[in-house]
């Protein structure tokens, strides 16, 4: 069904767990890479956002904080904005707040 990268453990009822981000099974392997570098749960899924949206429902169910997929078509998604599909106002909104915050943190885009 899926393969995933983990550092967290608990269940629903529990604390929550980390942060989780999806990709699909023709997208780029940089996710992947980030996961395990930087420790958060990844998933790969079929291609399609029917199939990146019900899983972040999934995951988000058993207590994950799913906050991105994307897909090689250049489609992204952020649950926490509340739309579980490819989003590109969304995506371009999430990406200038963060942008809005690392320039009150001093930190370059580049970084």
């Amino acid at each position: 069904r899926s393969r995933g990268t983990s550092d967290s453990s608990g269940d629903a009822a529990g604390p929550k767990k980390t942060a989780a981000m999806l990709t699909t099974a023709v997208s780029s392997r940089m996710l992947q890479a980030m996961a395990k570098a930087e420790g958060f749960h990844f998933e790969e899924t079929l291609t399609g956002f029917k199939w990146l949206s019900n899983r972040a429902l999934e995951l988000e169910s058993d207590g994950w904080d799913v906050i991105f997929a994307f897909e090689e078509a250049i489609g992204f998604m952020f649950p926490g904005t509340g739309v579980m599909d490819k989003d590109g106002i969304a995506a371009a909104a999430v990406f200038v707040e963060m942008l809005r915050h690392l320039r009150t943190e001093s930190v370059m885009e580049s970084e």
